[in-house]
């Protein structure tokens, strides 16, 4: 009895470790071919395996578009949240959830560009419904903190609340299109340029 489920558990792991590489897989050509272009055929071929036999692990392109764009989006969310929960200043809250936006540009490059360019088609299908529920949740952070640094006066008081989240988040999935980790900025120094410009656009000048 322990043997099989030491044997069932392994191949738990092993199935779960498949999919996981073929994931791996679709979001790479996610990134070099675009969401669209990339079909289930092309990311059974890149994995090696009939696309038959990659149904028994996702049931449609959807189910990939699905996992690599909720990973991110509630990773985010709890970034977000962690920041709020650590800092106390509003200038501080702001810099590190700058940081917190720009860090994933690598990491979860796959789901920015499949947001930027399906986000708004996705969102209106009912499993997508989480991506605009989300996405209110961190607008309504960011705004909080906004307010927050205008009452106590050190952003600049006719900043709309909504607006640097807005900026932020563009830019973020506008650097997950042209950012390359090998090239003259590593992706520390693309933290740092986008805290000094967003800092500098919205901070007052400490007196």
């Amino acid at each position: 009895m322990i043997q099989a489920r030491a044997k069932s558990s392994s191949r738990g792991r092993k199935a779960n470790g498949r999919k996981q590489e073929i994931l791996r897989i679709a979001a790479e050509l996610f990134i070099r071919h675009g969401y669209q272009a990339t079909t289930v055929r092309a990311i059974a071929d890149a994995a090696g395996i009939l696309s038959g036999s990659l149904y028994h692990h996702y049931a449609s392109k959807e189910d990939f578009a699905d996992e690599i764009v909720r990973v991110y989006v509630y990773h985010a969310l709890d970034r977000y949240k962690q920041v709020i929960a650590t800092q106390r200043r509003p200038r501080d809250k702001f810099e590190f959830l700058v940081r917190a936006a720009i860090m994933p540009v690598i990491e979860h490059r796959a789901a920015l560009l499949v947001l930027q360019h399906e986000g708004r088609e996705l969102s209106r299908k009912r499993r997508f419904a989480y991506i605009d529920q989300v996405s209110v949740e961190i607008e309504a952070i960011w705004s909080e903190v906004i307010r927050a640094g205008i009452a106590d006066g050190s952003f600049h008081p006719n900043i709309d609340p909504a607006l640097p989240y807005y900026t932020v988040r563009d830019s973020v999935v506008s650097a997950a299109r042209w950012f390359d980790p090998a090239g003259r900025l590593s992706l520390e120094d693309l933290v740092e340029q986008y805290v000094t410009i967003f800092m500098h656009g919205v901070c007052r000048a400490k007196r």
